[in-house]
């Protein structure tokens, strides 16, 4: 499981980019995609995790399946680190461990066969929660972004090999099954952690979510409420101010934003069950952060009223907790701008499939709640079309817009 001391605030003062880009963010990321094999009560005890590796798994790890082992080292990796203060050279301490062991099973591994794993899934696994380290340690993210990249092109690698061997067979050559969704998680968070210290939050968004899809509910429900909490408003504040994140469909649907926001549906869990007839844990939850859930739903429905209406009703809430989005959601902030946009969507949508998809320029002036009238919805329309969010052509002199898509 993710403990809780695996969720830390990344610190975007060493990143030379934060300051170009949403650097009051504050994004708790979660520094590990292990599964739910540890006790929360041993988890919480940072030195005595660490010693039960020293002492017991590593004398026992040559009996455990390579990823297995490769989960408990990067659960006594965080101890150590957190142990030490999480400091600069603590991270780095832990990184070194991680990459000691990486190196010490890439050795073994090779002579092993299992069917239920990729031979360097634990592997990868591992140098991904050792460049999370890094990115926290004494060089911060510059130091690591080309281990990023590899990262994420061996973890493309091994999904092409898998994906070229099936349905030729099997035999001794054939190549490694995918792999497990752990070392996928894994790679994917650190990507999402790279984003989060140099405050791009576009890219921790889409990481994020890449992320998500390999974690289990079992995962999920391993991390403490509020765990699942901060890191559903992560990612909801990063879709929110990210200036090239316009689809809210999926972050809406995923079960840790509909627990965190109340909202029924998939996800529930244990969380969404009252106890002793009073209001359940993601009700209340929900009573925080119902911000959040307005502001996303009205900006998926092209809703520009409702958007408004949430941004005005719930300002200090959203400064107290997120300052990033209460700024992006001031009166000509770049929130208000993607709202308009999201406006601008919705009335192309409802336009029918075939025929007649023209709109006046006036029209969607009114729907964007746009002052400048004809001359700013043509500028409204200009840039979703260079942006290649919709495709449509401006007829100057009918003063209408055709839309294709």
């Amino acid at each position: 499981m993710m403990a809780s001391k695996n969720f830390q605030s990344i610190d975007r003062s060493r990143s030379k980019q934060a300051s170009k880009k949403n650097s009051n963010l504050l994004l708790s990321l979660p520094f590990s995609s292990s599964s739910s094999f540890l006790k929360k009560p041993t988890s919480s005890n940072p030195t005595l995790l660490a010693s039960f590796y020293d002492q017991l798994i590593a004398a026992v790890g040559h009996r455990l399946s390579p990823l297995r082992l490769a989960q408990f080292a990067g659960a006594a990796a965080t101890a150590r680190a957190a142990s030490d203060k999480n400091t600069p050279a603590a991270e780095d301490a832990a990184a070194a461990f991680l990459e000691k062991v990486a190196a010490e099973l890439s050795s073994s591994i090779r002579h092993r066969s299992n069917a239920d794993e990729g031979l360097d899934g634990p592997v990868l696994y591992l140098r991904s929660l050792a460049t999370q380290h890094r990115i926290r340690g004494a060089k911060g993210p510059d130091g690591v972004r080309s281990q990023v990249r590899e990262l994420r092109r061996e973890l493309e690698r091994q999904v092409a090999a898998s994906q070229a061997a099936t349905g030729f067979g099997g035999g001794e050559d054939a190549s490694p099954p995918a792999p497990p969704p752990a070392v996928s998680a894994a790679v994917h968070a650190t990507a999402a952690a790279l984003a989060a210290a140099d405050g791009d939050a576009g890219a921790f968004y889409r990481a994020s979510l890449a992320r998500l899809a390999f974690v289990g509910a079992g995962d999920l429900n391993a991390l403490l409420p509020a765990e699942r909490e901060g890191l559903a408003l992560d990612v909801g504040a990063a879709a929110l101010v990210a200036d090239d994140v316009f689809s809210f469909g999926e972050l809406l649907l995923h079960p840790i934003i509909t627990e965190a926001l109340g909202s029924g549906g998939a996800g529930g869990g244990d969380e969404m069950e009252p106890s002793g007839g009073g209001k359940s844990k993601a009700a209340a939850s929900a009573s925080k952060h119902s911000w959040l859930g307005a502001l996303l739903r009205a900006l998926a429905d092209g809703d520009l009223p409702a958007f408004e209406a949430a941004c005005d009703a719930h300002s200090k809430e959203i400064a107290a907790v997120r300052p990033a989005v209460a700024e992006a959601a001031k009166p000509g902030g770049p929130l208000r701008a993607k709202a308009r946009v999201c406006a601008l969507f919705a009335l192309a949508a409802s336009l029918p499939p075939e025929g007649r998809r023209a709109v006046p320029l006036a029209r969607i002036a009114e729907v964007a709640g746009l002052k400048g009238g004809e001359a700013e919805a043509e500028f409204l329309v200009m840039k979703a079309v260079a942006k290649g969010l919709v495709r449509a052509t401006i007829d100057g002199v009918e003063g209408t817009v055709h839309v294709s898509s």
